[in-house]
């Protein structure tokens, strides 16, 4: 029984500076997911609205935060997940 998954999102994201921070960058994507069953009954598609945020913090040192979270509006459930993690940027100076 094969799925097929197409999801189709437009981003957008907005970066900002702060004195102890390098950037703050908060984002939005919306989309549309477009979902295709394949069984011996036929073909079945499903579409829904799907929506995923979030925000990334980097400090001058290189370490970063960032949050995020995705949820699918479908029949009238919203299953979602929530995820966080951090990161380490090495950099060459004066770049």
């Amino acid at each position: 029984m094969p799925t097929l998954l197409v999801p189709y999102t437009i981003t957008a994201v907005m970066e900002l500076g702060r004195m102890c921070l390098r950037m703050i960058r908060p984002w939005l994507a919306p989309r549309v997911d477009v979902v295709r069953n394949s069984t011996d009954d036929g073909d079945e598609t499903e579409t829904n609205f799907g929506l995923s945020g979030g925000v990334e913090l980097n400090f001058l040192n290189g370490l970063g935060l960032h949050a995020a979270y995705d949820a699918v509006f479908a029949d009238g459930a919203t299953p979602g997940v929530f995820g966080v993690g951090a990161h380490y940027a090495f950099r060459t100076p004066g770049l």
